[in-house]
Formats: C-alpha cells, structure tokens, sequence
C-alpha cells in the first residue's frame, strides 16, 4: 500500500507540471513568499505559537525556513527549522530543526500539511500596497513534530505576501 501511494506521488510530482504548462497555468520559478503564522500546540500542555516563514518557490516545490516562538503554560519554547514542500491540492512536506527552551532542546522532524488559498489582489492593488509582491494567500496547516520520543501537535494559518503572480 505504501509503495503504490508513494508511485502515485512520484508520478504526479513528474506529470502535474506538465498538465498544468498545457493548460496554461505556470508554475512559480524562483519566486518567493513571506509571512507570519498563528497557531494553537499542544502535547502534554497546550500552547500558543507565532511563527516567521520565507520560502523559495520551484516548480511545484517549495524550500522554506521558519523560525517560531511557542507560549505554553510551563516553557518559553523557541524553534527554527527548515522544511520542503511539494504542491498539489494541497501543500504536504517535511523538515528538521532544533528546539530550545527550559524543558525542551534537541532537533527534532516535522510533517506538514496545509491549504493555501490564494486572496487574488487585483494588480493595481498589489503594486500599490505589496511593492515587490504580486499576490497574498492564507494557508491553514497541521504540523507535527516529533521530538524526544513524542509528538508536539500544531494547527494555525499563516498569511503570506508572495512574488509569484497567482
């Protein structure tokens, strides 16, 4: 099962651009997109994060780094990590960073997932108020995060600005 599911993800990561130039959509090329995030965590405790993210658009990958700070009720927990993302419907990556805070520190992987929804500015709009960026989406995600033998959950949104015109 997870050989043909990994075959049907490979196979779409050759076809889907493809298909998409054919029918006169263009992948981005060395674009970029910035932005913040919200999101709620939990694992033993809950939490609240706020997060910074740049990301460099391929095709229909992305490379992205993240730094994040996470308020829970027992630690002041920072994090920085880097992560790559592939496009279809929606976004589904993974990535590695490290962990710092008074309970918690060491690298830790993360999975990911989200939706990003693109706002559609008009380019009148854009030039006028995003200078270089072209375009704005929201993207809501899941993200989980294997750490010292658990996982550390995290749903939010986050609102990025982005050089490629959608």
């Amino acid at each position: 099962m997870f050989l043909r599911l990994l075959v049907f993800l490979l196979f779409s990561l050759v076809i889907s651009p493809v298909t998409a130039k054919k029918r006169g959509f263009e992948p981005p090329d060395g674009e970029v997109s910035v932005g913040p995030g919200l999101a709620f965590t939990w694992d033993k405790s809950p939490g609240v994060a706020v997060s910074a993210d740049a990301a460099w658009l391929v095709s229909l990958f992305a490379f992205s780094g993240t730094i994040k700070m996470n308020a829970k009720e027992d630690d002041l927990i920072f994090s920085g990590h880097v992560e790559v993302t592939a496009y279809f419907l929606a976004t589904i990556g993974a990535g590695s960073g490290f962990i710092k805070g008074h309970n918690y520190q060491g690298f830790a992987w993360h999975g990911f997932i989200g939706m990003p929804v693109p706002l559609n500015i008009s380019e009148k709009t854009a030039a006028q108020y995003l200078g270089i960026f072209k375009n704005m989406f929201i993207e809501p995600y899941y993200r989980f995060t294997r750490f010292q033998g658990r996982f550390i959950h995290e749903a939010g949104v986050m609102v990025k600005v982005t050089t490629w015109k959608l």
